[in-house]
């Protein structure tokens, strides 16, 4: 992977962290992170319009894609805040950053999309799955199987789930929007006007889950008045960390390294858990981190 990738991907994670810190602290529903994309979309959305109509005539395919990713994001908006309510941000973190790599690596080498890993790269996929997945075991005497049977794991596979959606749909729409003939915008723009849509998405398939019910209506209005101006803050720095993720993708020549790459964030993550948060520190929350970077020194080298 080359230097414009890493360095994209790295920036991303450190705000990525820094949004999921605000979001545990703060969140205490679907509806901040509702707000989030609603606010974003609003001030967006007529930007596109410097495209002309780069921006709106996208191939039918693309919007096919557009409308899988909202329902992906909402599932993984859904799940964080669960995850995030029932359990420590240093144990959730790890599992829902992490199982998008072993689940995108498999489907990508079983349909052969992009280009084939090599040893080196599996090797530290390896090992950043491996360090991920001891992040939350408490004590080595206790089965890792029950560590993850809580409900804060189930919640963060669910918003794994997630994550592995829309990040092989958006793989797949941007490749679309810089090879189909009629696609006129070059990488960089093809990911600003995707990440607008993808961000109108979510917020329609976001929307019944909010306001469906009076109780929804009302916790909005409360959220809205309580922690609006924070939400709006929160929704572009997911909007920033993940144009910057996108934009990557054109560079690297495949979507396990990039997904691999910003797992720098998750030791990020587990560090802010501990020392801000004041979440329980043990001694395999850190090896599993050194495994995660030395991994990920084997996937940027591959």
């Amino acid at each position: 992977m080359n230097l414009t990738a890493t360095g994209l991907i790295l920036l991303s994670a450190v705000i990525h962290v820094g949004w999921n810190l605000t979001g545990k602290r703060t969140a205490t529903s679907l509806n901040f992170y509702f707000i989030a994309s609603l606010v974003l979309v609003a001030i967006l959305l007529p930007a596109l319009a410097i495209f002309d109509r780069g921006g709106f005539d996208l191939p039918p395919i693309v919007w096919l894609l557009i409308a899988c990713t909202g329902i992906f994001e909402a599932l993984y908006y859904a799940a964080l805040v669960k995850a995030y309510r029932s359990g420590e941000m240093s144990v959730a973190y790890p599992v829902l950053r992490s199982i998008p790599v072993l689940l995108v690596t498999l489907i990508t080498e079983l349909f052969s999309l992009g280009e084939p890993l090599s040893l080196l790269a599996l090797v530290g996929l390896g090992l950043v799955i491996a360090g991920c997945l001891l992040v939350p075991v408490e004590k080595p005497s206790r089965a890792i199987i029950s560590s993850y049977l809580k409900p804060v794991m189930l919640l963060a596979l669910l918003a794994a789930i997630g994550t592995t959606g829309y990040s092989l749909v958006d793989n797949e729409a941007l490749r679309l929007l810089r090879e189909l003939p009629e696609s006129r915008l070059p990488a960089i723009e093809s990911a600003l006007v995707y990440s607008v849509w993808q961000n109108v998405s979510a917020v329609i398939f976001m929307l019944p889950l909010c306001l469906m019910t009076s109780g929804g209506r009302a916790e909005f209005k409360v959220v809205l008045r309580r922690d609006g101006m924070t939400a709006a803050g929160l929704g572009f720095a997911i909007y920033f960390a993940y144009v910057l993720v996108l934009t990557a993708m054109a560079y690297a020549p495949n979507l396990s390294s990039v997904l691999a790459f910003r797992q720098a964030s998750i030791p990020l993550g587990a560090l802010a858990g501990v020392v801000l948060l004041k979440e329980k520190a043990y001694p395999l929350k850190f090896i599993g981190s050194l495994m995660i970077f030395s991994g990920l020194i084997l996937v940027g080298i591959s």
